[in-house]
């Protein structure tokens, strides 16, 4: 881990020095980044990782840019990923206990995101990188296909298979 997390700073560090910290070309090399410790379970440095390069994409070219399409069918990915994630459990549901422990008010405990934050973010992500490519003209397939994809995966997933057939059809368009 400690390899690999050393590994994934240097390549930020060189994408950073090549393009600068403000340009939205150092966007896929944050969401590759992002994507990583997904996969390996960090999902609040991924959430963050990919956040950060959001608001570098948005402040460079817009809330409309098509290089958001990415980060954002990542930063749902990570969402499904932490709440399919066994592990993670825990952590997304509320423990009363833990709510009781302090008779501080001003002390902070940290509550994570919580169950229904993650599904929220995830499927406004989703739909976010979807109402993206929807309005570029002459879109490429992959990312559509792509995009109707992962909706219609996500809602199969929060059982909502109503709300998933209309993304699968636009896929099937788009393939």
């Amino acid at each position: 881990y400690q390899d690999a997390l050393q590994a994934q700073k240097y390549v930020l560090r060189i994408a950073t020095r090549e393009h600068g910290a403000d340009s939205p070309k150092l966007a896929p090399t944050l969401e590759d980044i992002g994507r990583w410790y997904a996969s390996i379970g960090a999902y609040d440095q991924s959430r963050r990782t990919l956040k950060e390069a959001i608001a570098i994409v948005e402040a460079a070219e817009g809330p409309d840019s098509p290089r958001l399409v990415g980060p954002l069918l990542a930063l749902g990915t990570c969402n499904r990923l932490q709440l399919l994630d066994p592990a993670a459990q825990p952590q997304t549901t509320p423990d009363d206990g833990r709510a009781s422990m302090f008779h501080d008010p001003a002390v902070m405990i940290p509550s994570g995101y919580s169950t229904g934050m993650m599904a929220t973010e995830g499927e406004r992500a989703l739909q976010r990188a979807a109402d993206i490519v929807d309005r570029v003209p002459q879109p490429s397939p992959v990312p559509a296909l792509t995009v109707r994809t992962q909706l219609g995966d996500w809602y199969q997933l929060r059982n909502q298979p109503e709300r998933a057939g209309p993304h699968y059809q636009l896929a099937w368009r788009a393939a």
